[in-house]
């Protein structure tokens, strides 16, 4: 066993600095998830095509008071001067529920979870999100900044949370300040309510990224956290995959980029799945990218879509499950050539000579 692993090791080494990009050419965005400029130090940023999803709420949780606009702004820019030129997907204040902070007091909430959190909580304080965004949009001088949206559930306050950029952008340029020209900004799906309301939703913003860890509880009714409802929080039940085929579908019709930044994505077979039904951009924890990239440079897009539309028959989870685990099967075997730090035949998948 750890000669195999040792082996599998060295195979997805060798791939590691290669573009995340199938047999057939098509390339997928994969990025990674962070919560701290130290973070910086568990990964090659050449291998990654920037970061997906920066946790801003930990700036916050990690001081005595709330940070300042001149702190934020500081920090994003070291964000940004990392970075270079890939992007940096920044996560507006994302806290309630199980991220409190020690100095702001949280109402004592029955169900925390459906609650006060996220954006609803800088919506209702609207100085925290104004700060951040003056910061993140001065920051945005130095670097290529994307603005996401946490919990979003209704298309108003999409419309609420654009109308404020705008604002704080006119007033930064009239201070002198230089904010970047282009600011995507996108929503996280989460909400059961914004993937019915994502025909709506989508023309307002530029991207969406899709936060599979709530977006799997709240569909499923099952607090991910709890043991006695453990058996029902499953991302591969079958409501969950029709959910995220359904936004795949909504996104690729109206041509904007979407990706999923949640922890299912970090699965090689689950980022399989998920490409085969259309998502263009998987962003995961820097540990997770080499095994990604492999599985993605191991498979054709065509037997992506051949696994997606297998796991769409199925009946429970555990059919999918089943459906993934054999295809991995075949994924997971080592060729020769790789064992010597060769690249695989182009459309090879070890185990079917068809690529299959």
């Amino acid at each position: 066993e750890r000669s195999r692993l040792q082996e599998r090791a060295e195979a997805l080494s060798t791939q590691a600095g290669l573009p995340a990009e199938t047999p057939d050419g098509r390339s997928v965005d994969l990025s990674v998830n962070i919560e701290s400029i130290y973070d910086f130090s568990t990964f090659d940023i050449s291998h990654t095509d920037g970061v997906g999803l920066l946790r801003t709420e930990f700036l916050y949780m990690e001081r005595k008071q709330f940070p300042s606009e001149e702190e934020q702004y500081r920090l994003y820019r070291r964000v940004f001067e990392n970075m270079g030129d890939l992007p940096v997907t920044l996560r507006t204040l994302d806290i309630g529920g199980d991220k409190q902070l020690p100095y702001f007091t949280m109402p004592k909430e029955l169900n925390p979870a459906l609650g006060w959190r996220g954006i609803r909580v800088t919506l209702q304080w609207k100085d925290l999100l104004r700060v951040q965004l003056r910061a993140a949009l001065r920051a945005s001088a130095h670097g290529k900044l994307k603005l996401m949206l946490p919990m979003i559930t209704t298309l108003d306050e999409v419309l609420e949370v654009q109308e404020m950029i705008r604002e704080l952008r006119a007033q930064l340029q009239e201070q002198g300040y230089e904010v970047a020209e282009n600011v995507p900004v996108g929503v996280m799906i989460e909400v059961p309510a914004a993937v019915f309301a994502l025909p709506q939703i989508i023309q307002e913003v530029d991207f969406v990224s899709v936060g599979t860890n709530d977006l799997v509880q709240y569909l499923l009714a099952a607090d991910r956290d709890n043991p006695f409802v453990g058996n029902l929080y499953d991302p591969h039940q079958p409501a969950v995959i029709e959910a995220l085929s359904y936004v795949a579908r909504i996104a690729r019709a109206e041509g904007k980029p979407c990706s999923v930044c949640g922890e299912m994505a970090g699965e090689h077979m689950n980022a399989l799945l998920l490409i085969g039904m259309g998502y263009d951009g998987l962003s995961v924890a820097p540990n997770f990218i080499s095994e990604v990239k492999y599985a993605i440079r191991r498979t054709p897009t065509q037997a992506s879509e051949e696994i997606f539309q297998e796991v769409a028959l199925e009946r429970s989870g555990d059919g999918v499950r089943r459906v993934l685990q054999e295809a991995s099967g075949r994924l997971m075997q080592i060729t020769a050539a790789e064992r010597i730090g060769k690249e695989p035949s182009p459309g090879q998948i070890p185990g079917d000579g068809n690529g299959q």
